[in-house]
């Protein structure tokens, strides 16, 4: 009896098939002298580069020896040069994956070229073997990296890759880039066996079009008994008929993708296609559901080595625990201290991962890490205290968001620890040593995470109750020279304070960053500073300046014109766009305060002073107010800005933006003395 069939063989014998039913508009090798001539973009005449031509061919073939199908994705693109900022574009990184277990990993090859044109010929220089290279990005990831020799302005560069895989990845395609495109044109052709599921992103104009055409092969299989074995002499042969089915997507005359101001991840927003495998069935055999969930990531998560094992071997935290702990009883006050021993005895080498890149034991003895060592081994030590902590996997900002509902391994790039305690989870992150209790880093405010857990699993919003709150207080005297002296004060509170820490953190000194902040504001000098609480993380950060400014008043005649915001004045609108069609996302809400106070000099009298103004966003999502004062010998000016909303859709992007408009003809008005 016939119990279960294998796939051994497949020889393909396509009928009426081309494998690339689209003509390329180019060979690799031959190039337009007319192309090498080219001054300027012919859709942008102030890009510095632009991609003549960029085409992807997506197909399947079944390979004998592997007894198993194969992808084959092969790239050919081709670069105008135009500007020496544009030479980046003659460098390629090329994504490559590889399993977790068993190990596997894809396989490319590539070879390029970069013309010039010399003294009225064309010259080209070939891509050698030493210019590649190999980098590893996690244990799932690795990229080869070229670079094209001899470019110049004027070069045309040539780039032609193939990857082959076992995994049966279909390859997402970009049409869109930071420079223009005049074509790109994405080619699929899938057997009927693979089903997948295509999601289309971005705003640029793509024509698609489908077809099936029809196509046949030999199978050969044989019949196994109930226990697996092949049944002797129970070869079959069986010619199929299939159906390719066949994708093709063009995009011409692509706008660059410029980022705006307040974007996520310019990846959420730029025009391209992505593919999910969600099942195969093959000849004689049964459906088999490929598209992954949540319960399998888990698993595959805990199951392997560099992320479970970290959490599970407990007995390497506890002195950890131990000294972190000691004398404490409560839930909280243990998960804030283990936190904070982490967070200050272990130090980040300021890697990003999802994955740990040794053993537990060896994170604690060398007490550093990347972001999934530190963060792996909080929620081991949390565990270990008896506290219920799960780790949380997220892709970050710059990786772009992910869809909760279509989860893929390959988008999750990150991990953070989880603590519940009195039945709310606390998200925290040990990788900065200026991250207080519950302080997530900008990065990992990214739509939701997904709390890995057999127990509890779930998804999780990857928000803060933290603000960038940020307050300056001036009080100077307007000399007769037009000089102001006196005092600069700041309140930084939330991601305000974290980001003054980090940014003198960084500074070689507290000089240097004072040296840097005058060198950056132009007419400032400070002559003494002092910082308050940068090492006490559960306040707000205090500074104390004096100050001398020079070039915030301006003299004409017998009147003196202040900028009232000095440095603080928003200069132009942000938001340049007619028309922006993604969001608006401040990652967290925001409030700024600045209050100055002018000493009016002996023998000048207030001329003119700005009115006050006060605007809104409907439900208050964004509040304005600003106001000039007269009391005694002194001007004060009071303003305020608040963004209540962290964000704003396209439809509301154009009430954001008048908005903006309006600060900014308001705070542009001055205060005029007249000389008496």
């Amino acid at each position: 009896m016939k119990n279960q069939i294998h796939l051994f063989a497949i020889v393909f014998s396509f009928l009426c098939i081309n494998l690339y039913s689209q003509t390329k508009e180019f060979k690799y090798g031959k190039i337009e002298e007319s192309d090498l001539k080219a001054a300027i973009c012919p859709i942008d005449s102030s890009a510095d580069a632009y991609i003549i031509g960029d085409y992807g061919y997506s197909t399947f073939e079944y390979v004998d020896s592997k007894d198993n199908f194969q992808t084959i994705f092969e790239r050919h693109i081709r670069i105008k040069i135009l500007k020496k900022t544009a030479f980046d574009w003659a460098t390629f990184i090329i994504p490559l994956y590889r399993s977790i277990s068993p190990k596997n990993e894809e396989r490319v090859d590539v070879k390029g070229i970069t013309y010039n044109l010399e003294e009225g010929k064309v010259v080209t220089s070939k891509l050698e073997k030493s210019a590649i290279f190999k980098e590893e990005v996690s244990k799932s990831r690795i990229n080869e990296r070229i670079t094209l020799p001899n470019v110049k302005e004027g070069s045309i560069v040539e780039v032609v890759y193939k990857i082959y895989s076992d995994f049966w990845i279909v390859r997402d395609w970009n049409f869109q880039h930071s420079i223009p495109v005049l074509i790109s044109q994405y080619h699929l052709e899938i057997p009927e066996y693979f089903n997948y599921k295509a999601f289309q992103n971005g705003y640029e104009h793509l024509e698609r079009t489908t077809n099936s055409q029809r196509g046949s092969f030999n199978i050969t299989w044989y019949e196994t008994d109930a226990g697996g074995m092949r049944i002797p002499n129970s070869r079959h042969m069986e010619n199929i008929s299939f159906t390719m089915n066949v994708t093709n997507y063009l995009g011409q005359n692509i706008r660059a993708f410029h980022e705006e101001p307040l974007m996520s991840s310019k990846v959420n927003y730029e025009s391209s296609v992505e593919y999910e495998l969600q099942s195969t069935q093959f000849p004689h055999s049964m459906l088999k559901l490929h598209s992954a969930d949540w319960a399998s990531i888990t698993k595959e998560l805990m199951d392997y080595d560099d992320f479970g094992d970290i959490i599970k071997k407990q007995g390497a935290t506890n002195d950890i625990v131990e000294q972190a702990t000691k004398g404490l009883t409560l839930p909280m006050d243990k998960a804030r201290a283990i936190y904070s021993y982490i967070r200050d005895q272990f130090k980040w080498n300021g890697h990003n991962s999802l994955y740990a890149t040794q053993a537990i034991r060896k994170i604690v003895e060398a007490k550093a890490g990347n972001s999934a060592d530190i963060n792996l081994l909080l929620v081991n030590a949390l565990k270990n205290a008896g506290l219920k902590a799960d780790p949380v996997a997220l892709s970050t900002r710059d990786n772009g968001i992910i869809l909760m509902s279509y989860p893929v391994l390959q988008k999750l790039n990150y991990v953070i620890a989880s603590v519940e305690i009195d039945g709310k989870r606390i998200l925290l992150d040990a990788t900065n040593k200026y991250s207080p209790f519950g302080f997530l880093p900008e990065q990992c405010l990214n739509g939701q995470g997904r709390i890995i857990s057999y127990d509890s699993p779930g998804n999780i919003d990857l928000t803060s109750n933290a603000k960038y709150s940020r307050t300056v207080n001036i009080n100077v005297k307007v000399n007769d020279n037009g000089d102001l002296t006196g005092t600069w004060g700041e309140v930084r509170k939330g991601y305000a304070a974290h980001k003054l820490r980090n940014d003198i953190s960084n500074a070689k000194s507290q000089d240097d960053f004072v040296q840097e902040k005058q060198k950056a504001l132009a007419g400032l000098v400070i002559s003494k500073y002092q910082f308050a609480d940068l090492d006490s993380l559960h306040k707000d950060v205090g500074i104390n300046y004096e100050v001398t400014v020079s070039n915030q008043v301006e003299s004409t005649g017998n009147l003196l014109m202040i900028h009232p915001l000095l440095f603080e004045q928003m200069q132009e609108n942000k938001f340049k766009l007619e028309d922006r069609k993604f969001p608006v996302d401040y990652s967290y809400l925001m409030s700024q305060t600045f209050i100055a106070q002018y000493e009016i000099p002996a023998g000048f009298q207030i001329e003119t002073l700005p009115k006050p103004a006060a605007l809104a966003l409907p439900d208050k999502n964004g509040v304005f107010t600003y106001n000039v004062l007269v009391v005694g010998n002194r001007v004060q000016v009071l303003r305020k800005l608040l963004i209540n909303k962290v964000v704003f859709l396209p439809e509301e992007y154009q009430g954001l933006k008048e908005f903006y408009n309006q600060m900014v003809a308001k705070e542009a008005e001055m205060i005029v003395l007249k000389k008496i």
